[in-house]
């Protein structure tokens, strides 16, 4: 308990607002399905609007990590947080598919601003020491309280489609300004005044810069992070969509198998993860965490249709995985020097939507041939992720660790 007590006042009004942008940002998604349904959308339309939004959000998170750089997080937040609200806008006035796919675009675009912004406002709000504890509770906060808003926003449903999205639009908007008012100034670079802000920060300038980082080190945590975002999400989505057709049970199943999973994460990332940070043997102990997934994984792949069984282990799963998240975040900020933590942790949202995107639209396609096919392709994948750790560790043990 004391490592809490040693959390800056600044840092826990941060993980506050977070864990409530989180709540937000989660109020929809039960009834997505329904507003797809009522507007009579194609089956397809469901996963397409998931799968662009994670491109745009992959698309824009070097975008926003180099944006950090030269403007304050507390505005990039603010930024992030009315995008992401006008995006939600489109979303649920939408009566066309080209405008549900423009509000998830939208949506995916700034909501990596606000990820990637919420991750440097604590590097600078923390040295080294209480990062460990108070970024693994600052990512816990924005997943747990997403899985309350999952459930609050299923529950605001029955009374109404439009109800989850106006109460998340109008909290969104809450979250712009309490991030921009109560936000430290912190020291950033100075513009070029030879080249416009849209030159020095457009998307595409904002990859080059990030190649400019790519030490084997940081090649091997970033294939690391695409893999476990890959398996991540080949799970997380299609679970859901597996008890409902496969188990015949309500979706009611899925928010409160979500729910424990939150409870579950509380305890896992509050004191073994922040302990596993701390570690001079991270790499090697999550290592172990991501063996344990596995291993949840399995008692699913063995008992398909024992439902206590499969429903279990998918609980454990995704409450490894979330150990998982954090302390490989944690590791991205740790390899950075001081003056590369924007463009290495936009780089890292990066890559976790890039392996979003393809988990999505594979495990979607590979689910036709077979209903357990994308949680043995998650299997796979993280134990594929066990060996590039390995790899990274020998490029660690070589201090290729990345010096401006």
């Amino acid at each position: 308990m004391s490592s809490f007590r040693k959390i800056p006042k600044p840092v826990v009004v941060l993980i506050a607002l977070y864990g409530l942008e989180g709540f937000a940002a989660n109020l929809a998604h039960p009834v997505t399905p329904s507003l797809l349904k009522n507007l009579a959308m194609p089956a397809y339309v469901f996963g397409l609007a998931f799968a662009v939004m994670q491109f745009s959000n992959f698309l824009m998170s070097p975008f926003w990590g180099n944006l950090c750089n030269y403007f304050q997080a507390r505005k990039v937040l603010f930024v992030g947080c009315i995008g992401y609200a006008v995006g939600q806008a489109i979303f649920g006035l939408a009566q066309t598919q080209a405008l549900i796919l423009l509000g998830r675009i939208v949506s995916g675009a700034f909501v990596s601003a606000t990820a990637i912004a919420a991750v440097v406002s604590l590097i600078n709000l923390t040295t080294p020491e209480e990062r460990k504890t108070s970024l693994p509770i600052l990512l816990t906060s924005f997943v747990v309280m997403g899985t309350f808003g999952q459930f609050v926003g299923g529950v605001l449903g029955d009374f109404g489609i439009a109800i989850p999205f106006i109460i998340q639009v109008a909290i969104l908007v809450f979250c712009a300004f309490a991030f921009l008012l109560t936000g430290k100034e912190f020291t950033v670079k100075e513009r070029d005044k030879d080249k416009s802000i849209l030159k020095q920060s457009n998307p595409i300038q904002s990859f080059i810069e990030v190649k400019n980082y790519l030490t084997p080190l940081f090649m091997m945590q970033f294939i690391t992070v695409f893999l476990l975002s890959f398996a991540s999400t080949s799970i997380s989505q299609t679970f859901g969509y597996y008890i409902v057709d496969v188990l015949h049970l309500g979706s009611s199943v899925n928010g409160m198998a979500r729910g424990v999973v939150g409870v579950i994460s509380i305890i896992l990332n509050t004191t073994f993860t922040i302990r596993i940070a701390k570690s001079v043997r991270a790499e090697k102990n999550v290592s172990i965490a991501i063996g344990l997934t596995i291993l949840s994984i399995l008692m699913m792949l063995f008992s398909p249709h024992i439902v206590g069984v499969f429903i279990g282990g998918a609980i454990f799963a995704m409450s490894f995985d979330t150990m998982v998240v954090s302390i490989m975040q944690d590791l991205s900020t740790t390899y950075a020097s001081h003056d590369s933590q924007s463009i290495i942790t936009g780089a890292h949202n990066s890559m976790k939507s890039l392996g979003a995107v393809t988990g999505a639209l594979i495990a979607g396609f590979v689910y036709d041939f077979n209903a357990l096919y994308p949680f043995a392709l998650a299997a796979l994948c993280y134990f594929a992720s066990i060996i590039t750790i390995q790899i990274l560790l020998r490029f660690k043990a070589k201090d290729t660790l990345i010096n401006e």
